[in-house]
């Protein structure tokens, strides 16, 4: 019932701007409902003055085409529709990777994503070759919220993560204190390490050297073996989070993309590798795991791939009450009259319609407009011994995928 919320907003009606909770997301679940209201308050105005800036840019340039930002469940969203819903955009960095994996690569079995970056590594799963999601919504620090998302979790550890010895024990990350010493930096990281053992040569190898060596006079260990353990740190760092991943994954009921799967386990042994040096990294993570690791064609650039080949995203759910005779779309402020012979297969439709209208709204185009019912709830309303309505509720989605377009140049 949003008339609470319908009114707090009316009486605020001068303020900049206003996130109300059963616009951003029609399922269940007050604690979730206010964290994301609150988070899309939060970065609302930051993440105006960005979308204002890439408009002003596109303008600059002359660039004239249609402007989408890439969501957390891997979907995208006009631009001008994300401007009001700008929580939508939080963790979207790792879903345009697992996107470019699904279009750079033919995965049918249990995998693994890894996109080691600068900074971080993002880590995603896949059963039976679809992706994860996060059913209920992502968890923002300690709060939980109705952001869709795919299953991601990113680490600390990076090619810029800076080398610390703490007495005999050499660590890296999660700080990143600047640039590798190869790139300018002043101190060591992950890709000087990579240097000096000679797993890739980058930029100034003379300074990686030398910032192992300045380790090495304070510590009394071998540049040579500083550089060895910090990546052997790395590695078992990103192995012990994987690992943790697929139990946390196995402890609970499994939902990929499509479907949810009873009683699956995953049983992963296959990594897909995507980052700048990912070929000469992939023998070092074959050697940690012990699994079969693929590089795909493109890996460098296989997140920017992602955000280009995502398809338009939304899930609605539809409430009827017949006893009110009221019927509810919460996102889309639908809220209209019913007769009480209202049933399940008029829910079905009025979804399906809502969706097609809203999709068509935002500029959908038509093959992309592929809706599919998630879920379909129809209970008995009784007081006394009698029967007095039904409460029936209806969730669809346009389900993440790569553009109907895209798929026939990749051929996939």
């Amino acid at each position: 019932n949003p008339v609470h919320e319908q009114y707090i907003q009316q009486k605020l009606d001068d303020a900049d701007f206003i996130s109300v909770g059963h616009t951003l997301s029609g399922n269940l679940n007050f604690p979730r409902r206010i964290a994301t209201a609150y988070y899309n308050a939060a970065v609302w105005r930051l993440y105006n003055t960005f979308s204002h800036a890439i408009e002003e840019v596109l303008r600059e340039l002359g660039v004239i085409a249609p402007v989408n930002i890439l969501k957390a469940d891997g979907g995208t969203i006009p631009l001008h529709v994300s401007r009001t819903i700008p929580v939508e955009s939080i963790l979207s960095g790792p879903a345009a990777s697992v996107i470019g994996t699904m279009a750079l690569c033919n995965i049918t079995e249990d995998a693994v994503m890894l996109d080691i970056g600068g900074t971080s590594c993002d880590i995603a799963m896949f059963a039976d070759g679809a992706p994860l999601i996060e059913k209920d919504g992502i968890r923002l620090n300690t709060h939980n919220t109705l952001v869709r998302s795919l299953k991601t979790k990113s680490i600390g550890i990076g090619g810029d993560s800076a080398i610390k010895i703490e007495g005999n024990t050499v660590t890296a990350g999660p700080q990143r204190l600047g640039m590798s010493m190869a790139e300018g930096g002043q101190n060591p990281t992950i890709i000087d390490a990579l240097n000096v053992i000679g797993t890739i040569n980058l930029k100034d190898t003379g300074r990686s050297h030398e910032g192992m060596y300045a380790l090495e006079k304070k510590s009394g260990i071998s540049s040579h073996n500083i550089a060895q353990q910090a990546i052997t740190y790395a590695l078992d760092i990103i192995y012990n989070e994987v690992m943790a991943m697929i139990d946390e994954v196995n402890s609970r009921p499994v939902y990929t993309i499509h479907e949810f799967l009873k009683g699956k386990v995953l049983k992963p042994k296959t990594i897909y590798l995507i980052c700048g040096p990912a070929k000469t990294l992939a023998h070092h993570i074959t050697q940690r795991f012990g699994w079969n690791v693929k590089v795909p064609q493109y890996a460098e650039v296989a997140n920017a791939i992602g955000a280009a080949v995502a398809r338009t995203t939304v899930d609605i759910e539809l409430f009827a009450d017949t006893q009110r005779c009221r019927l509810l779309v919460p996102n889309l402020n639908v809220n209209i009259r019913i007769p009480q012979e209202y049933d399940v297969d008029n829910a079905i439709e009025d979804a399906t319609n809502y969706m097609m209208q809203y999709l068509e709204s935002i500029g959908v185009d038509e093959r992309e407009r592929e809706i599919e019912i998630l879920q379909v709830y129809s209970f008995n309303m009784v007081e006394g011994f009698e029967t007095t309505g039904k409460n029936i509720r209806v969730h669809c989605q346009v389900k993440p995928g790569i553009l109907h377009q895209c798929r026939d140049i990749l051929k996939i």
